[in-house]
C-alpha cells in the first residue's frame, strides 16, 4: 500500500482534556462542548436593514443547502489501534476518551482537508491528556458529504499515523447547522440566540432540535437528524428576549446552514420571515 506522509506545520487549537503543546498536560473536567464549525457570516444584519429598532427588525430563516467537502458532513468511525486511551478530534466532531483496541462511532464530521483539522490527544489519566499532532496519513484526506469513513490511529516509530479508508454505504441522514445574525447587538460576553425547529409529528420519536448560536461569524456544529426530517415551525429566541415564529412545512433531506438574517439569504433552498410574537 502506497503511504502517503504529510508532516504537519500548522498550529492546532487548545481542546477540552488536552493542551496546545505537546511538551505539557492539561486537566479536564470531562467532555467538553464542540467548537463551532467555520461558516460565512450572514448575508445582512437584521437591525440594520429595518432601519429602525432591533425588536422591529425584519428576521428571515433561510435554508442553504450544502454539497461540498468541508461543509457538508460525512460519517466517520474511529478505530483507536494503539495501546492506550485517546481522544480525536476531526474538525468541531469529537471522539472523546476512546479505550485502547476500541471502535467509536458512527459520527458526523465534517472537514475538506485530514491533514489540517485532525489531531489526536493521549489520555494519561480520567483527567489528563496529552496532545499530538498526526505525522503522516493514508487514504483520502477530504471527507465526501453523506459518505461513510473508517479512521484507524495507529503509532510507528516516526509517530502517530492515520489510516482513512471509506466504508460501507451510509444510510441517508440529515445534518442541520444554525448561522445566525441576531439584531440584538452583543450586551455581554455568553449571551446566545436560540433557534428552535419544531418537527412536523410532535409524537414521533424526533423531538425539537435547538441552536445556541453565539456569534454572527461562525455557524453552530452540525446535528444529525433521520434521513426526511419534515419542519413544521421555526422558534428565534434573540438576545433581547423577542421571540419570533415562522411556519415551513417542509421536508428536508441532506445538509443545511440554517441561515437567520435580515434578508433571504443568497442560494438559499428556500426562505421564510419570522413573525414576532406580542410580549
Amino acid at each position: 500500500m502506497l503511504r502517503k506522509v504529510v508532516t504537519l506545520f500548522a498550529s492546532f487549537p487548545v481542546l477540552a482534556g488536552c493542551s496546545a503543546s505537546e511538551e505539557t498536560t492539561h486537566g479536564a473536567s470531562g467532555q467538553g462542548s464542540s467548537s463551532t464549525s467555520s461558516g460565512s457570516a450572514a448575508s445582512a444584519s437584521a437591525s440594520s436593514s429595518s432601519g429602525g429598532e432591533p425588536g422591529d427588525a425584519r428576521v428571515f430563516a433561510s435554508f442553504r443547502e450544502e454539497t461540498d467537502p468541508g461543509e457538508a458532513p460525512a460519517l466517520v468511525t474511529f478505530h483507536n489501534d494503539t495501546a492506550s486511551p485517546h481522544t480525536l478530534w476531526i474538525a468541531d466532531s469529537t471522539f472523546y476518551n476512546i479505550s485502547a483496541s476500541a471502535v467509536d462511532g458512527p459520527q458526523i464530521a465534517t472537514t475538506a482537508d485530514l491533514t489540517l483539522e485532525m489531531t489526536v490527544g493521549l489520555h494519561l489519566t480520567d483527567k489528563t491528556c496529552l496532545k499530538k499532532k498526526f505525522v503522516g496519513f493514508e487514504g483520502p484526506v477530504a471527507l465526501q458529504p453523506q459518505h461513510s469513513y473508517v479512521v484507524r490511529a495507529f503509532i510507528a516509530e516516526d509517530g502517530y499515523h492515520a489510516d482513512t479508508q471509506e466504508g460501507a454505504p451510509a444510510s441517508p441522514f440529515t445534518a442541520i447547522r444554525a448561522l445566525v445574525d441576531d439584531p440584538f447587538p452583543l450586551q455581554e460576553p455568553g449571551a446566545f440566540s436560540t433557534v428552535v425547529l419544531m418537527p412536523a409529528d410532535a409524537s414521533s420519536a424526533t423531538a425539537a432540535v435547538s441552536f445556541e448560536a453565539w456569534s454572527s461569524d461562525y455557524a453552530t456544529s452540525y446535528t444529525q437528524l433521520p434521513g426526511d426530517f419534515q419542519v413544521a415551525a421555526i422558534q428565534f429566541l434573540d438576545r433581547g428576549g423577542g421571540k419570533r415564529v415562522g411556519l415551513v412545512d417542509q421536508a428536508l433531506s441532506g445538509a443545511y446552514t440554517l441561515v437567520l438574517a435580515g434578508e433571504p439569504a443568497e442560494g438559499a433552498a428556500f426562505s421564510v420571515e419570522l413573525d414576532l410574537e406580542p410580549e
